[in-house]
Protein backbone atom coordinates (compact mmCIF):
# COMPACT_ATOMS: atom_id res chain seq x y z
CA UNK A 1 0.00 0.00 0.00
CA UNK A 2 2.73 2.61 0.39
CA UNK A 3 4.13 2.27 -2.75
CA UNK A 4 1.39 2.51 -4.54
CA UNK A 5 0.93 5.85 -2.64
CA UNK A 6 4.02 6.76 -3.36
CA UNK A 7 3.89 6.17 -7.25
CA UNK A 8 0.25 7.75 -6.89
CA UNK A 9 2.05 10.97 -5.60
CA UNK A 10 4.62 11.21 -8.13
CA UNK A 11 2.70 11.21 -10.61
CA UNK A 12 0.36 13.92 -9.06
CA UNK A 13 3.77 15.94 -8.80
CA UNK A 14 4.59 15.26 -11.91
CA UNK A 15 1.16 15.77 -14.08
CA UNK A 16 1.18 19.49 -14.17
CA UNK A 17 5.31 18.94 -16.16
CA UNK A 18 3.89 16.82 -18.93
CA UNK A 19 0.69 19.17 -20.01
CA UNK A 20 3.44 21.83 -19.62
CA UNK A 21 5.68 19.91 -22.04
CA UNK A 22 3.30 19.23 -24.22
CA UNK A 23 2.08 22.45 -24.46
CA UNK A 24 5.04 23.59 -24.98
CA UNK A 25 5.76 20.88 -27.96
CA UNK A 26 2.17 22.13 -29.69
CA UNK A 27 3.69 25.62 -29.92
CA UNK A 28 7.03 24.27 -31.53
CA UNK A 29 5.14 22.07 -33.91
CA UNK A 30 2.99 25.07 -34.97
CA UNK A 31 6.70 27.16 -35.36
CA UNK A 32 7.53 24.17 -37.58
CA UNK A 33 4.52 24.38 -39.97
CA UNK A 34 4.69 27.52 -40.30
CA UNK A 35 8.62 27.87 -41.03
CA UNK A 36 7.29 24.81 -43.58
CA UNK A 37 4.34 27.16 -45.14
CA UNK A 38 7.13 30.25 -45.44
CA UNK A 39 10.11 27.81 -47.39
CA UNK A 40 7.84 26.60 -50.50
CA UNK A 41 8.13 28.40 -53.48
CA UNK A 42 6.10 31.18 -54.10
CA UNK A 43 3.60 30.84 -57.40
CA UNK A 44 3.01 34.03 -59.42
CA UNK A 45 -0.16 34.92 -60.11
CA UNK A 46 -2.02 33.08 -63.29
CA UNK A 47 -2.33 34.73 -66.97
CA UNK A 48 -5.80 36.70 -67.12
CA UNK A 49 -7.99 36.47 -70.10
CA UNK A 50 -9.22 39.68 -71.90
CA UNK A 51 -12.79 40.30 -71.36
CA UNK A 52 -13.30 41.26 -75.23
CA UNK A 53 -11.85 38.44 -77.27
CA UNK A 54 -11.12 35.98 -74.09
CA UNK A 55 -7.84 35.43 -75.42
CA UNK A 56 -5.07 35.65 -73.05
CA UNK A 57 -3.35 39.13 -71.78
CA UNK A 58 0.60 38.91 -71.75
Amino acid sequence: MRKVETYVNALRDVYPEVAERLAGMRTTLDIANWATIESLPKVSDPPTFSESDGKLTP
